[in-house]
């Protein structure tokens, strides 16, 4: 009793404060839930709890989160379906009606949930209204498509995010603009569109196109993070940029929601990024795209948690082999010969303009002096154990590059 006058009195003295052309108006609320208070939430759920417990038709079960009421309703045919439908909305209109509440039958919707070769949108009656049934319904968030499939919810997130990432990247040019950690910070954005209620959905993405509609945006914001090339493959991109595939994001999260119960949720999520790392480093291994950057980044534990060292539009040609390099500007059409102009070799790639190139023997000594030797399978070893090499090789890099971009563009004007 004592409880039951706690909330009576907080619930007493409601005004709402309200503007009319005549000013401010007050009107005293006397009915409704204390929106906005302390309470508000725990007094709308003992209140609306009742509803829950309704009994209900054999093969009927509600769900609710907030106002938002969801009927599980199975049946083997679409008329006892309807018979159905019918008992457990009378039901609810009553227990609503009964607490003064009402429900807006005409904004109901219904989405059947079968891999039977039927057609999916029909009328279904609702009260004394007729509704259309939909190909997919949003329910928190998540897109119900009538297989439950989600490609219909993957392709909505992969196309919002896509807009997200098309909308930041004017933001990011290759050379100035946002650091890289700022850009990875603003691409999480897009990653966190795509991974909402991944712990529902994760085990779709064992079909390919699925991975591959995330896959294709994470790609696009991956390369913003590190000023690349748009002809870098997704592997090696998201590689360079640090960011873990977004299907392995999904089930890692999957994974963490079913281990809910156990004790030390931190511990909990430290290994199953643990096993997320695993994975990567598993395909990366027996991926056959972006070979020129495995070679240099080989181990992704330990360029992911690097302690310093930001990629850059220079460094990055240097990371992924696109950039001002003969062969590669071959395969782009923006060059006839992948002959090396510098020194004459037959084939001028990443390897041998950075490695071999006598043109820049000077330069590389140097470099050499400082760091010591000076390998594909090891420099970037030397670079994540000690900020000096990595500026080091970063500098050595952008002296490179730079004077190829100018004589490429020497080289365009004719001269």
């Amino acid at each position: 009793m004592y409880l039951y006058r706690v909330l009576q009195d907080y619930l007493t003295d409601r005004f709402l404060v309200y503007d009319t052309q005549e000013g401010a108006k007050k009107k005293r609320i006397t009915s409704g839930a204390a929106q906005g208070s302390v309470l508000g939430a725990d007094l709308w759920n003992i209140n609306y709890d009742g509803i829950l417990r309704i009994e209900m038709p054999e093969g009927v079960f509600l769900v609710g989160y907030a106002d938002d009421i969801v009927a599980v309703i199975r049946a083997r045919t679409l008329e006892l379906l309807q018979l159905k439908l019918n008992q457990t909305m009378r039901r609810v209109i009553r227990w609503m009606e009964s607490r003064s509440l009402s429900l807006a039958t005409q904004k109901t919707e219904i989405v059947l949930l079968t891999r039977k070769r039927i057609d999916r949108v029909i009328p279904m009656r609702v009260d004394e209204h007729t509704i259309m049934t939909s190909n997919a319904i949003r329910y928190l968030g998540v897109m119900l498509d009538g297989k439950l499939s989600f490609w219909t919810h993957i392709r909505t997130v992969a196309d919002k995010a896509a807009g997200v990432v098309g909308k930041l990247s004017r933001l990011m040019a290759n050379i100035g603009g946002p650091s890289p950690a700022k850009r990875r910070l603003l691409i999480r954005t897009t990653e966190a569109i795509m991974l909402y209620g991944a712990e529902v959905w994760a085990e779709a993405l064992r079909f390919h196109s699925y991975r591959d509609k995330l896959g294709a945006v994470q790609r696009r914001g991956a390369l913003r993070i590190c000023s690349a090339y748009r002809t870098v493959s997704g592997p090696a991109v998201q590689v360079v940029a640090g960011a873990i595939p977004i299907d392995l994001l999904a089930e890692e999260r999957r994974r963490i929601y079913l281990r809910k119960e156990e004790e030390a949720p931190r511990r909990v999520k430290k290994e199953e990024r643990e096993t997320t790392m695993e994975k990567w480093q598993n395909r990366w291994n027996t991926e056959s795209r972006g070979r020129w950057t495995a070679r240099l980044i080989r181990v992704l534990k330990d360029w992911t948690e690097r302690k310093h060292g930001e990629t850059n539009y220079y460094l990055t040609q240097f990371l992924t082999g696109h950039g001002y390099f003969r062969s590669f500007l071959v395969k782009i059409g923006k060059s006839q010969s992948r002959q090396c102009v510098y020194c004459g070799a037959e084939e001028e790639d990443a390897y041998h303009a950075f490695f071999e190139c006598s043109h820049w023997e000077h330069q590389r000594q140097n470099l050499v002096r400082d760091v010591g030797d000076f390998e594909p399978e090891t420099i970037i070893v030397k670079m994540i154990s000690k900020k000096e090499t990595w500026d080091a090789v970063n500098g050595y890099v952008i002296s490179v590059l730079k004077v190829k971009e100018r004589d490429r563009e020497w080289e365009g004007d004719g001269r």
